[in-house]
């Protein structure tokens, strides 16, 4: 019997956007996109003549096209006839009056969703099978409907853990009626999403079995696990008669001996490709050798390979994130694949667009690896490849079709019979030689959905791989902006001098077609292009195609940043801080010297902050000698990097964001004129002390730093206690103003604006709070019995959030210590914990008022 091979979904089409049809014969449709030999093309035919589905144009039906939830839901209430009333979802993202809400509410009435969680439906995410198998399942039981189980269901999925609990019941109801089945290798992959083609077929087959009818059968036969033994015979036997030495007629020859393989052709590239009766396209390549004619130039390796990607001194462009991958399956069996001098490239990429570098070797270059490629930006696909002419349908001779060879193997008879219909389809090719198996540009198409690889890059460093557009086509046709490979057999090494040319020129904003003329004319000048003049890089697609400068916003800059400069004098710490000033922005870096190091730079200078023409940050000094050159932001969230040139040597720095600045920095200017002016002597009538000493600390890390003042008692008694107060800068009016003590209040009823400290007034940079004894210490024995409290800068006043002490039994006989909370809890802690405590703090460097 013929297995039932039933895919996808219920996503029924944008019957959204209806448009009339034009009168057809029964099952067919106007669509160029779904021609005859389409395996959807008679359930498009039957939703467009059934007026379920139609196009996206007059004649297109978009059949990679994915579908949303809210799509899903709007058609399924259409199905079901429910009325367009208004009403609300009860979810927070459907609002009322858009084209989905009304079926939203009713669905949701009707207990066929429940949404995404968080109060959301989420209307725009794709659907999911597992989802659409839920409400599929729920919409039968609202419904009152009765579907009739399969005589034959598919055995239950191997993957059934994957399902969500939530699911489970709609999956199982699905697998029994045969709507929504599984896939070849037993698998119902829950959480994939479906196309436009797919919800076609299952909308016809939802509509079948409502109405009683008979699903219809898959037009192909799964491989069984006989015929997938006689394809490792073949294989061993060409295996041998490779290693006799053997030509592309002899193959040819021996293979139309077999009485099951039903068409042998000869390739361009010297080889030979077959089709068997069950549906498995083979071909044979002789060795590179013979194709290419010789060794010449073979000797040729990175070493020898002039670089020409900018230097290490070069003005740095920022461009948009470019993720690479690199696919080498065959990097342990070819001594010729360069695979270094590609991580090279790469990895200078990645360094100029601040990506990152993948790379798969062997039997990590997997079909399923194959059908995650979206996750990059760019593809190098760095192989062998094959040609084969034998059409997947036809079975007749047509333009060659390029294949690539991955690191996967057809060496068991079950390799087969999991991939039965991707050989039947032509997705798949086998080599005759090893058993390894290559993929085509089908298989892009049908594993991908439309505009899956929006906006990548695709290079195949593989012999033959642009022979023909139909691997470039199937790539292209899911978005990819560009697709390049070779016309020939190609060395690698001409294949990597090329393509380290494109790499520098798309580095300097030259479009990848002149990228490629500009490497052909290199390669050719330098290495007369390693004796291959008729062996060409060509691509497909945007030709303007380059690196994207970053669209910089220079608000998102805006922030603290900490981190070290490696001055000739050494390394030295750096806060810079970005800020808003007049319309534009300026940039303040503090340099200061890190412990332990008295010969670093240090001062603080202020510059611009503008874009250049490629996007790079740059800081125009107006104090500083030393101009920087292009910075260039890697991170928003994270490190920003960049060089500042002095004279002809460039150094660099790197820091990482700690806080948001403040919009207005006027507060340095404002502390000027404060202390200058005086101006701390309007809150003196309050005081018992007169202040001798400042000092600039950003108390909570915030880009702003508060001001400290601090002296002594009037009375020279106390000579040994301090007072102090702190001061901050008050952006929206432009003042200084003092900052209230939230733990008590003044004699005279007013906020606390003094606060005494037994010694010497220090910070905590752990906690970001002051730290000062609060409790004139005694002594019992030899153990000073003494209290600090931290306090910490919160809503615009000083609170004491914990402080941590000695303290003694009644009978003074036994000493511990304790940690004060602000709601007047304590815990105590051992002595080596509180003396890890009070060591968190670092002395305050005061100066003299002026």
């Amino acid at each position: 019997m013929k297995r039932r091979v039933i895919s996808a979904a219920l996503a029924l089409c944008v019957m959204l956007t209806l448009l009339p049809g034009t009168a057809l014969a029964a099952g067919q449709h106007p669509f160029i996109d779904v021609p005859q030999s389409h395996w959807a093309n008679e359930a498009v035919g039957y939703v467009y003549e059934n007026d379920l589905m139609n196009g996206v144009s007059a004649t297109m039906f978009q059949p990679g096209g994915s579908l949303t939830r809210a799509m899903f839901v709007t058609i399924l209430g259409r199905m079901a006839g429910a009325e367009e009333e208004s009403g609300e979802s009860g979810f927070a993202d459907v609002p009322a009056g858009r084209w989905y809400s009304a079926y939203v509410a009713w669905a949701a009435r009707e207990g066929i969703v429940d949404g995404t969680g968080n109060g959301c439906f989420s209307p725009n995410s794709p659907v999911t099978r597992e989802q659409m198998a839920t409400m599929i399942a729920r919409y039968v039981d609202s419904a009152g409907l009765t579907l009739p189980e399969t005589g034959d269901p598919a055995a239950p999925f191997t993957d059934r853990n994957a399902v969500s609990d939530w699911a489970e019941a709609g999956v199982e109801l699905m697998r029994q009626t045969g709507i929504l089945a599984g896939y070849e290798d037993g698998t119902f992959q829950p959480q994939r999403t479906a196309n436009r083609a797919e919800a076609a077929t299952i909308f016809m087959r939802l509509e079948q079995v409502i109405g009683g009818e008979e699903l219809p059968e898959e037009s192909f036969e799964p491989i069984t696990q006989a015929e997938g033994q006689q394809m490792v015979n073949l294989i061993n036997s060409v295996a041998d008669l490779d290693r006799q030495g053997t030509t592309q007629e002899e193959i040819k020859h021996y293979l139309e001996g077999v009485d099951w393989i039903r068409i042998v052709e000869e390739t361009p590239d010297g080889g030979v490709s077959c089709r068997t009766d069950f549906g498995v396209t083979a071909v044979w390549t002789p060795q590179e050798e013979d194709v290419i004619g010789g060794t010449v130039f073979a000797e040729t390796d990175i070493r020898s390979l002039q670089p020409v990607l900018p230097g290490s001194g070069a003005t740095r462009s920022v461009y948009e994130a470019k993720d690479i991958v690199i696919l080498c399956p065959e990097a342990s069996t070819d001594e010729n694949f360069i695979l270094d001098g590609y991580e090279y490239l790469a990895s200078t990429l990645a360094e100029y667009t601040g990506g990152t570098v993948t790379v798969l070797r062997d039997e990590a270059v997997s079909l399923d690896a194959l059908k995650e490629l979206d996750q990059y930006d760019m593809v190098w696909f760095y192989s062998h490849g094959a040609l084969s002419n034998v059409t997947n349908s036809a079975w007749a001779i047509s333009d060659s079709d390029p294949y690539t060879m991955t690191g996967e193997f057809a060496t068991s008879p079950t390799a087969y019979v999991l991939l039965s219909s991707d050989f039947f389809f032509g997705r798949t090719i086998v080599n005759l030689s090893s058993g390894r198996i290559g993929v085509g540009g089908s298989f892009y198409s049908h594993y991908y959905g439309e505009e899956q690889l929006a906006d990548m890059f695709f290079h195949f460093g593989s012999c033959n791989s642009m022979r023909t557009d139909k691997l470039a086509e199937g790539i292209r046709s899911r978005g990819a902006a560009w697709v390049e490979g070779w016309t020939e057999s190609v060395y690698f090494n001409n294949d990597y001098a090329h393509l380290m040319v494109v790499v520098s020129q798309l580095l300097q904003g030259v479009s990848v077609q002149n990228s490629i003329d500009a490497a052909e004319q290199y390669v050719e000048e330098t290495y007369q292009s390693f004796g291959q003049p008729d062996c060409d890089l060509v691509g497909r697609g945007d030709e303007s195609y380059t690196l994207k400068p970053l669209e910089q916003d220079l608000s998102q800059l805006v922030g603290v940043y900490k981190g070290s400069y490696f001055a000739s004098q050494g390394e030295t710490g750096l806060t810079l801080t970005v800020y808003e000033e007049n319309g534009g922005y300026r940039a303040l870096f503090d340099f200061y010297n890190l412990p332990d190091r008295t010969n670093a730079k240090e001062g603080s200078y202020t510059m611009d902050v503008t874009v250049t023409d490629q996007g790079a940050f740059r800081f125009d000094a107006d104090q500083w000698v030393e101009k920087p050159s292009g910075y260039r932001l890697l991170d928003l969230e994270g490190t920003l990097q960049g060089e500042v040139l002095s004279g002809q040597s460039p150094t660099r720095f790197s820091v990482t964001r700690t806080g948001q600045a403040v919009p207005d920095t006027g507060w340095k200017q404002a502390y000027q004129r404060f202390l200058a002016e005086q101006g701390y002597t309007d809150y003196l009538d309050d005081w018992f002390y007169q202040p001798t000493e400042y000092a600039l600390l950003d108390l909570n890390q915030d880009g702003m730093k508060e001001l400290i003042l601090q002296g002594n008692y009037f009375d020279t008694f106390y000579d040994d206690f301090y007072n102090f107060s702190v001061f901050t800068y008050d952006a929206r009016t432009k003042q200084v103003v003092i900052v209230p003590l939230a733990d008590g209040t003044s004699e005279s009823n007013a906020p606390k604006q003094v606060e005494t400290c037994y010694g010497e007034l220090m910070y905590s940079p752990q906690y970001q709070s002051l730290v000062f004894t609060d409790l004139r210490p005694y002594y019992v024995g030899t153990t000073a019995i003494s209290n600090y409290g931290y306090y910490t800068l919160n809503n615009g006043s000083l609170q004491m959030e914990q402080s941590i002490g000695t303290n003694h039994s009644e009978d003074y006989s036994q000493i511990y210590y304790e940690i004060h909370t602000s709601d007047g809890g304590s815990t105590v802690i051992s002595a080596e914990e509180y003396r890890e405590y009070i060591s968190e703090r670092d002395p305050i460097a005061f100066e003299p008022l002026p």
